[in-house]
């Protein structure tokens, strides 16, 4: 097999279990079973091996004790510890982002609010989430930081399900918006300090959540399989 089909075969099974994973149709702990992933995808056990290891690499999967590859366990302590991470550098990036905002910037950001301000129009939270996420990822271009970057995306896919699954709380999704209108009018102003109080509250936000012992019950369901619509 060509060097360049072998890899295509990687990158495809590993964002065919990513996605999996990400939505939750994998919940943690489910175990990753070379043979039976090759037979689904009709590739060796070659392929299937070096993706589940770059998903070990990202912190969405690990090696049990006796080597199985399974869905990693986010403990609340761990979401927690996470999030604290990314408050200090998504505020960062925040602040170079404000700095280096330009009209294509403007432009591209309220398009993106008036798609997500559609898609909660229409109930659609999964689609709401990734344009929200869309809003980060582009914040985070504006920085011109890649390992920055590189970085906080890394917690926001170990995170995700716990992300989106707080969209499904009362309420949650409307006040989102409203945040995520507020940093795109910050990091628009120019006003680096502006940009990063204001990205710093919204990610405390979600961290203040997972403080909150009493919404164990929230995590323990966000943990479970579940399909948005």
């Amino acid at each position: 097999m060509k060097s360049s089909n072998k890899t295509t075969e990687v990158i495809n099974i590993y964002q065919a279990v990513s996605e999996k994973i990400l939505s939750g149709e994998y919940p943690a702990g489910f175990r990753l079973i070379e043979a039976k992933l090759a037979s689904e995808y009709g590739v060796s056990r070659t392929p299937v091996r070096c993706a589940i290891e770059r998903l070990i690499s990202e912190g969405l999967v690990k090696h049990t004790a006796n080597r199985s590859a399974v869905v990693r366990h986010v403990t609340m302590e761990e979401v927690q510890d996470l999030l604290s991470v990314r408050e200090v550098n998504e505020a960062l990036v925040a602040r170079l982002a404000s700095q280096k905002a330009d009209n294509r910037d403007a432009e591209l950001l309220y398009d993106l609010l008036d798609k997500m301000k559609q898609a909660l129009e229409k109930d659609d939270l999964r689609k709401y989430y990734d344009l929200s996420h869309n809003i980060h990822l582009h914040i985070m271009d504006m920085a011109r930081n890649e390992f920055l970057k590189e970085f906080i995306i890394k917690i926001y896919r170990i995170t995700y399900r716990y992300h989106i699954g707080i969209m499904l709380l009362p309420g949650r999704a409307k006040q989102s918006y409203e945040e995520h209108c507020k940093i795109v009018e910050a990091v628009l102003s120019g006003n680096p300090e502006l940009a990063e109080k204001t990205m710093l509250k919204h990610i405390r936000t979600i961290s203040d959540f997972y403080n909150d012992k009493q919404n164990r019950v929230f995590y323990n369901f966000f943990n479970n399989p579940y399909k948005l619509g």
